[in-house]
């Protein structure tokens, strides 16, 4: 007799979890790197010489896009 249905859907919901596990497992180690933080946070004052960046979102005329219409 073949694998009863209730049998495959408990392997198929496993199989499923094993993605989210390794991602939640992943998101842990990242919080033991001591330097993740302070690279992800802004300075509070940005220096003197820092280059101005240019809008990642602009029209073929320089202008920002600031809407999905845009």
């Amino acid at each position: 007799m073949g694998v009863r249905r209730r049998e495959f859907l408990a392997a198929g919901a496993a199989m499923a979890a094993m993605p989210l596990r390794a991602w939640s497992e992943a998101m842990e180690k990242a919080n033991e790197v001591p330097w993740l933080a302070e690279v992800q946070t802004p300075p509070a004052k940005l220096p003197a010489d820092a280059p101005k960046l240019a809008p990642l979102l602009a029209d073929e005329a320089g202008r920002r896009i600031e809407s999905l219409d845009g």
